[in-house]
């Protein structure tokens, strides 16, 4: 049986890490496939970006997402689905654009991405695992999950020891970029063609997840962000021989799309938006990556393309007094400068009634005060470092490391190498061709 037309639906709104995944999804289908999306919002301009995929974005009316929905399924007889964020529908059930049980009458393949390693069957009922916090008040739970998708587990960042539940519907994916390690020596040198930077500076870049972005704004936080780019040219300034070229994904430029910062040893770029066509160039050509979630698919492809990763975490919060006034607790004392960043943060964030100021490193959970992580380099199923943004006697030494010290490097490379090699899944289209001969 030929199967070549595919549906990618994104069921939620506030979601951004599984369409990373998307150009690599499609390069494992069959050959000469027809792929359609229903993206979010947020996902919107990466997801717009992907050569040959016909994209339709939802919005909150999910009667014109199901109209959009139906219209595909009828009119192109679409051979399988694969969902994207089903999770969702079982932590913020009033975050959906797209419900599940629109599919219950879809009778060909079902898959499911379940990149977190949130679900899992238990008594043939797909379900979310028991210790994952949900948002809803009681009395407000979602209907049972009606369908039972194939669940598609990324390894990694997820291994065999990772899994829990029944076993028969759930099958590892290979979710590495194998075009990326075949042609990441030829991206490499793309960027620096384009922009005709040196062999001798070094490039950092520094991507803003978008989903955390707009978290920050909802609660009036966004104040971390503008700090944030003075905090990193003050780490890149420790090094005054080297020149950076320090390259910022995500956000608007405050002027000019080049801004010069005279008698500094860096220069700023800036790309308003991630898309398919940059990420992997930005990835590969970068001598560092920074950002801010320990489980974005990010690390993953820094890991193949041997580009180190620093993920930026804040340990710093705002303790309430009585008095209604706020005060800064942390367990370092920050040099001069990075204090005034703290209240400089501080400041900007005074109309947020969240407490933390923010600490979203692996949304939506938050770090609590008693588990925030040491920094340095970590092995969570990806392999990253971790750096406390305002505690400079940690962070400064990281950032040596992994700019100029190839020592440190080559042994940091060998160990992602070992853990890219250290499971056994199966490209996409094995998955579907294996399903079809069940």
């Amino acid at each position: 049986m030929k199967i070549n037309k595919f549906v990618l639906i994104q069921i939620a709104e506030e979601s951004f890490d599984e369409a990373l995944f998307i150009p690599r999804l499609i390069e494992q289908l069959p050959a000469n496939s027809q792929v359609y999306c229903l993206s979010n919002s947020i996902s919107s301009a990466f997801i717009s970006s992907i050569t040959g995929l016909r994209v339709s974005m939802m919005t909150e009316n999910q009667e014109n997402n199901l109209h959009d929905f139906s219209t595909i399924v009828v009119n192109d007889e679409i051979d399988a689905i694969i969902v994207m964020d089903l999770y969702k529908y079982l932590v913020t059930p009033k975050d959906i654009n797209f419900l599940p049980n629109w599919l219950d009458e879809f009778y060909k393949p079902i898959y499911a991405l379940d990149y977190f390693n949130l679900l899992e069957y238990r008594e043939h009922q797909l379900l979310l695992k028991a210790n994952i916090p949900r948002a809803y008040a009681e009395g407000e739970e979602p209907e049972p999950l009606t369908i039972s998708p194939i669940l598609l587990k990324p390894f990694p960042p997820n291994y065999p020891l990772d899994l829990s539940g029944e076993q028969e519907k759930v099958v590892p994916w290979n979710a590495v970029d194998s075009m990326f390690q075949v042609r990441k020596e030829t991206v490499k040198s793309q960027i620096r063609a384009s922009f005709q930077i040196d062999e001798n500076e070094k490039i950092v870049t520094l991507l803003v997840d978008p989903l955390l972005f707009l978290k920050s704004l909802e609660i009036s936080a966004l104040g971390y962000y503008m700090a944030l780019i003075e905090i990193i040219g003050f780490y890149l300034r420790q090094f005054p021989e080297t020149r950076f070229q320090f390259l910022i994904v995500g956000l608007f430029p405050p002027q000019e799309e080049m801004n010069e910062i005279q008698d500094l040893n860096l220069k700023i770029r800036y790309f308003s938006h991630l898309t398919a066509d940059n990420y992997l160039t930005l990835i590969a050509g970068s001598d560092l990556l920074l950002t801010h979630t320990t489980r974005s698919p990010l690390l993953l492809d820094a890991m193949v393309a041997e580009t180190p990763c620093l993920v930026l975490g804040n340990s710093v919060i705002q303790e309430l007094l009585e008095d209604q006034t706020r005060e800064l607790k942390s367990f370092f004392s920050p040099h001069p400068f990075l204090y005034d960043m703290v209240h400089l943060m501080m400041n900007l964030n005074q109309w947020t009634s969240y407490l933390p100021i923010f600490q979203f490193t692996d949304y939506p959970i938050p770090y609590k005060e008693l588990d925030f992580p040491e920094p340095g380099m970590k092995f969570q199923g990806l392999i990253y470092h971790f750096a406390d943004v305002f505690d400079d006697l940690t962070t400064v030494p990281i950032f040596e490391n992994l700019l100029f010290n190839p020592e440190y490097m080559n042994n940091f490379n060998e160990q992602v190498k070992l853990a890219l090699k250290r499971h056994e899944s199966f490209f996409l289209s094995q998955i579907i061709a294996r399903n079809a001969e069940a």
